[in-house]
């Protein structure tokens, strides 16, 4: 019996071949347009999470009793304004219905180098992001950002990629599901 040091996930996730999502983002946030009851839930549930107080801490408060408060970072500062467009709140409300229906939210980070953090924050829509596996080790090679010829390869040290679980297996599994994919039965029937 051969050893196997390192997951073949096959010739799909060849180098520079772009995954697609499993289930379709864009019909995942079109949910919201189209069924009231996905709006209301999704835009409620969002705010109350968006609206949280974020706190930064040295030490862990749960579980060092040690642990103090951070209250002037510019971490702080960045997630509070994030980029030229959005306050702090409306990013993070958006990335929370991103992550709740498709089940994938793609922050870019601007300006971040080895040895100094971004700049700032910057969303891409779920439906304009594809993920390029590697075909051992690390699984993400890369992220494919944008449609068509404005299509840039970035680094995935420079995405923050927040994605919901995943049953599918290989390359697929690199994705979140989201709500909608599971309620996509009832929601296509009522249509």
């Amino acid at each position: 019996m051969a050893r196997v040091d390192t997951p073949d996930h096959g010739a799909d996730s060849a180098p520079d071949h772009p995954r697609n999502h499993g289930f379709d983002q864009l019909h995942s946030m079109a949910a919201m347009a189209r069924f009231a009851y996905v709006y209301a839930a999704a835009t409620r549930r969002a705010a109350d999470m968006a609206s949280l107080p974020i706190k930064l801490y040295a030490g862990n408060p749960d579980r060092d009793p040690d642990a103090t408060e951070i209250p002037d970072h510019p971490l702080l500062d960045l997630l509070d304004r994030p980029n030229t467009e959005d306050t702090g709140e409306e990013l993070r409300r958006q990335c929370a219905v991103d992550l709740m229906l498709p089940g994938n939210s793609y922050l870019l980070k601007v300006g971040a180098a080895t040895d100094a953090p971004p700049l700032s924050l910057l969303r891409y829509h779920p439906d304009e992001v594809r993920i390029v596996p590697q075909r051992h080790g690390r699984r993400i090679k890369c992220y494919e950002l944008g449609v068509g010829e404005a299509a840039q390869l970035v680094d995935p040290d420079l995405v923050l990629h927040t994605r919901g679980t995943s049953w599918r297996p290989g390359a697929e599994g690199l994705y979140g599901q989201g709500n909608i994919e599971a309620l996509s039965d009832e929601l296509t029937t009522k249509l």
